[in-house]
C-alpha cells in the first residue's frame, strides 16, 4: 500500500471479506499490515457477511418467493401515489 502512496499511519481498522489472502491469520493481507500497525484491528466486513447470508437464504424458496412477493407490495407503494396514501391512512387510523 505504502508503493501506492496510501498513508497506513492513520489507519485504525481494517475489513475484508474473509478470504484467505485477505483474511488469512499469518499471510494474508490483515496479518501483514498487523506485523506493521499491531494496533489496527481486522473485522470481517459486516455487508459481505449480510451478502452470504442473503444469497444463502434466497436458495430456499420460499424465502425467495417471499423476498419476491416483499418487493411487488414496495413496488406498488412506490409507483402508485393512490395506494401509498391509502397506506399512509392505513398506518395513521391504527
Amino acid at each position: 500500500m505504502k508503493d501506492i502512496g496510501i498513508n497506513l499511519v492513520n489507519m485504525r481498522g481494517q475489513g475484508y471479506d474473509g478470504a484467505r489472502a485477505m483474511s488469512g491469520k499469518f499471510n494474508g493481507c490483515a496479518a501483514k499490515v498487523r506485523e506493521l500497525y499491531p494496533e489496527v484491528i481486522y473485522v470481517h466486513c459486516a455487508n459481505h457477511n449480510l451478502n452470504l447470508a442473503i444469497t444463502h437464504a434466497c436458495k430456499i424458496s420460499s424465502i425467495r418467493n417471499c423476498i419476491g412477493t416483499i418487493k411487488e407490495v414496495v413496488n406498488l407503494f412506490r409507483l402508485s401515489n393512490k395506494a401509498g396514501l391509502v397506506l399512509k391512512d392505513k398506518i395513521k387510523a391504527s
